[in-house]
């Protein structure tokens, strides 16, 4: 015996899913989740599934843009979903599927309340306590990103571990947590947090998924150590690294872009050419050009970013700023156009190396604007902050300067490494290296593994 709105999901799940074929039938199904809403309008549950069935149709395409303007469906998208935490505000599946709908909101605050509920709602459910960082990247509220990656660290370990769990979950979601952390401690200046978050992400992969077809992210995040060892310089470490498996190609790319980035600042300009080069060679490869992230974006494209920041490295080197200027325009003009996706595929912000060549020639209006455009892409991320306060310096706008040092000083009280502009400081640059208490909860994540089988 069911209930009139069970029969209802029954009745659209069957069109989902029909008897005669492989592939799912997406619209005919929303279709009658809509019809299944209209009888049903009070219950949250069919509410719940109608707005994901929209979101089915248009994955990842609610904005024309990350802060952009809406979609045509996404208006009836939050409406449904909206109604549905009115009538239950604990659903986890509304709650979670709103998160999605509006991280790239140009008014994103509105989910916070869904992101706060999702901190506790299900606490043994790894990916739904993460999901809240999906909103605090985008609200400048990088701290609290990090805490809920590491809770849901702890959470998919227990559950990995318990359950032997193998597949997209251990492999795609349970990194996608350290990955995450990784962009959130690095945000807050938290250098030795987010690299060892980034080892994290690797160190947990089954190695077997990196030549398997569908499972191309995880190529992805095998580039994660190199991204955040560039961002807070660590050339040592970066030199040091082994290289890649040969046939793993968009790793090995972003190895060469990272060893480009070392020599060029270890004033070893030839070197840092040859990985160049290297590096152009490789993007152009068709073991590059097929592995998309996350089917998002292309490694490619990601690469090409890599190849104009790494020339502009090397003519900062030379003085020649114009010439750096110019390459990193390209390069935010890339990055710009590379769809929505959280934490982004290029790590990091290209316009921190923009400004950085901008004060260094003395343009200090132009970084300005640089630093303020990136502040409305990264609210309260201390990198632009450090970068806006010189360039008002510079422009002796001081009491302007001092608001935004006092916002600096905040958006950094968990940082560990010290900026000059809008990157590190080099004279006072660190062998940054977590120093991991057994006995604190706050550390004890680190220490969290999984059972990946290789049986």
């Amino acid at each position: 015996h069911v209930s009139p709105w069970e029969k209802a999901l029954i009745n659209a799940i069957q069109i989902k899913f029909p008897a005669d074929s492989l592939t799912t039938n997406d619209e005919e199904y929303s279709r009658s989740m809509k019809s299944a809403y209209a009888d049903f309008p009070d219950n949250d549950f069919v509410a719940t599934l109608y707005a994901e069935s929209i979101m089915n149709l248009h994955a990842w395409d609610f904005y024309t843009k990350k802060g952009g303007e809406p979609q045509p469906w996404t208006a009836e998208l939050l409406e449904v979903l909206e109604h549905a935490i009115r009538i239950n505000p604990t659903n986890p599946l509304a709650n979670h599927l709103y998160l999605h709908a509006t991280e790239a909101a140009p008014d994103v605050e509105k989910a916070l309340a869904s992101a706060e509920r999702l901190k506790t709602l299900v606490p043994s459910a790894g990916h739904l306590v993460h999901m809240p960082s999906h909103i605090y990247i985008n609200t400048g509220d990088y701290h609290e990103g990090s805490i809920a990656n590491e809770r849901a660290v702890v959470a998919d370990s227990i559950y990995i571990a318990e359950c032997q769990s193998q597949g997209v979950y251990p492999q795609l979601y349970y990194p996608h947590n350290y990955h995450f952390l990784a962009a959130t401690a690095a945000f807050e200046g938290n250098g030795a947090k987010s690299i060892e978050a980034a080892y994290k992400t690797v160190s947990i992969l089954d190695k077997r998924y990196f030549r398997e077809a569908g499972y191309e992210t995880v190529l992805h995040y095998a580039t994660i150590p190199m991204h955040v060892l560039v961002k807070f310089e660590q050339w040592e470490k970066i030199v040091a690294m082994p290289r890649p498996d040969a046939d793993l190609a968009y790793p090995l790319a972003i190895w060469h872009y990272a060893r480009g980035m070392a020599y060029a600042n270890l004033n070893k300009p030839d070197e840092a050419q040859m990985e160049l080069d290297a590096l152009n060679k490789l993007t152009q490869s068709e073991e590059v050009k097929r592995v998309i992230i996350w089917s998002i974006n292309r490694a490619e494209d990601v690469c090409k970013i890599a190849s104009l920041v790494l020339q502009a490295e090397l003519m900062t080197g030379k003085g020649e700023y114009a010439a750096a200027i110019k390459l990193l325009k390209q390069a935010i003009e890339l990055e710009d156009n590379l769809n929505y996706n959280e934490p982004p595929d290029w790590f990091f912000s290209v316009r921190h190396l923009l400004g950085n060549v901008l004060m260094l020639s003395g343009d200090y209006t132009g970084a300005e604007k640089i630093y303020r455009e990136d502040l409305m892409e990264w609210p309260k991320n201390g990198f632009a902050l450090s970068g806006l306060y010189e360039s008002l310096m510079g422009q002796n706008k001081k009491d302007e300067a001092e608001g935004v040092k006092q916002q600096f000083d905040l958006a950094w009280k968990y940082a560990d490494s010290e900026l000059k502009y809008s990157r590190m400081d080099k004279a006072k640059r660190k062998n940054l290296t977590l120093k991991i208490d057994e006995n604190s909860p706050n550390t004890l994540v680190y220490l969290a593994s999984t059972v990946c089988l290789t049986k």
